[in-house]
C-alpha cells in the first residue's frame, strides 16, 4: 500500500501546530537532521485547521507536492528540451514504476520529495547561468539550495552537480 508507519507523525505535527501545543515548531520534526517532515507537517497544518486530521490530507499534500514536482520538471525540460521530450517526460512521470509512484504519495518529507526540490535547482541554476541579472537568480537558487539540503542531506548532490555545471560554463567564479 501507499502508507508507511511514520507518516503519520507529520500529521502530529500539525494537530499540535493546530492545537497550540507548548513546544518550539523546531523541536518537532521528526529528525535532528532533516527538517523535511517539518515542512510536511506545515503543509497539512491547514487541512488540519480545518478539521481534515486524517491519512487522507496527508496523501493529499504528497499529491500536491508530486504535481509540482512534474510541473517543474515539465517546465525546465520544455524550456530547454523541447515539448515533445517534455510531454515524454511527463508520461513517463505518470507512468512510472509502482515504487515510485508509492513512494511520491508518502509525506515523509525526505528523499522522494527531493524531486521537486531538485527540479526548482535545475531551473533556478540555468536561470542563474543563463541571465546577465544575475545576483537575484544566484539569490534564489542558494535559498532553494539551502531549503533543499536542510529538508533532507540527499540534495546536496543536486547541489553539488548544479554548481559544477554552472563552474564548467563560466558562471561561477
Amino acid at each position: 500500500g501507499v502508507y508507511y508507519w511514520e507518516e503519520t507523525y507529520r500529521l502530529l505535527i500539525a494537530e499540535a501546530l493546530v492545537d497550540g501545543w507548548n513546544i518550539p515548531v523546531y523541536d518537532l520534526q521528526a529528525d535532528p537532521y532533516a527538517g523535511g517532515s517539518l515542512v510536511m507537517g506545515l503543509l497539512v497544518t491547514p487541512l488540519v485547521a480545518l478539521g481534515i486530521s486524517s491519512l487522507f490530507s496527508l496523501k493529499f499534500i504528497a499529491l500536491l507536492w508530486s504535481a509540482a514536482g512534474l510541473f517543474l520538471w515539465f517546465r525546465l525540460i520544455d524550456a530547454y528540451f523541447g515539448r515533445r521530450a517534455a510531454n515524454l517526460f511527463s508520461l513517463c512521470y505518470i507512468a512510472a514504476p509502482p515504487i515510485f509512484v508509492t513512494y511520491n504519495l508518502i509525506a515523509m518529507g525526505s528523499h522522494a520529495e527531493i524531486v521537486t526540490l531538485s527540479a526548482a535547482q535545475f531551473l533556478l541554476m540555468l536561470r542563474y547561468v543563463r541571465r546577465t541579472a544575475r545576483r537575484r537568480d544566484l539569490v534564489a537558487w542558494m535559498v532553494v539550495a539551502g531549503l533543499s539540503i536542510w529538508f533532507t542531506y540527499v540534495s546536496a548532490l543536486t547541489l553539488a552537480v548544479c554548481a559544477a555545471y554552472a563552474l564548467a560554463v563560466g558562471a561561477l567564479p
